[in-house]
């Protein structure tokens, strides 16, 4: 990936953001949505705390005002990505960027490090209408945060425990299924039970994290 040049007229680039090589283009975009306390350092808020990042250190904090960026315009909104850290949605932007026709139509929601399925109901009442996309890792959490927030959409609920070490137990609409750990995906979930979400999950190839991705890039 070309490194883009900071751009010392625009103060919500970041020599960090550079560094990464996301674009101007993708930095102007998140640019009313963070700040830098210094060079080596990212904040975004979500109302009383904030989540930071800088090489080496990442902070993603239990919130219940989730972390919010782009178009709120819901009239103006093609696509709504979900997703558990605002550095996760700058890496994912600054991959695929030239994969939407306008960047002024996507708008990413963080719920920080655990999503909450009263959040998710704001979400489904007032996006119900638009394409709502899951960017979680390929982790456990990743994979069962896709589930659960896939049926808090679609207005179902679900529960989610450990049966035994490795073996999931989930039950949705008075229905026990079982997977282990390793196979459970929001597929693999509506293959088991006939229920189709609708709702599209986007995963990095070979990475678990399109932010473990984008830092692959400066080795």
């Amino acid at each position: 990936m070309k490194r883009p040049i900071p751009d010392p007229e625009f103060p919500g680039s970041g020599l960090l953001l550079s560094h990464l090589g996301v674009s101007l283009k993708v930095q102007q975009f998140f640019a009313d949505s963070f700040h830098s306390p210094s060079n080596d350092e990212l904040c975004f808020s979500y109302g009383t705390v904030s989540e930071c990042f800088r090489f080496g250190f990442h902070y993603v904090p239990l919130v219940a005002k989730p972390w919010i960026a782009g178009n709120s315009n819901p009239s103006q909104i093609s696509h709504v990505f979900l997703c558990n850290s605002a550095m996760e949605a700058v890496a994912f932007l600054a991959l695929n960027y030239s994969s939407f026709s306008g960047m002024g139509k996507l708008l990413f929601i963080s719920f920080g490090v655990c999503p909450a399925q009263d959040q998710v109901d704001l979400v489904r009442e007032r996006f119900r209408h638009k394409r709502i996309a899951l960017i979680y890792g390929g982790d456990l959490l990743g994979r069962i945060a896709d589930v659960k927030i896939a049926c808090w959409l679609n207005g179902k609920d679900l529960t989610v425990s450990h049966q035994m070490p490795g073996i999931l137990k989930l039950r949705f609409q008075d229905t026990g299924y079982t997977f282990y750990e390793e196979k459970l995906t929001l597929s693999a979930f509506e293959r088991a039970s006939g229920f189709r979400s609708d709702v599209r999950t986007y995963k990095p190839r070979h990475f678990m994290s399109f932010l473990e991705q984008l830092l692959s890039l400066m080795l």
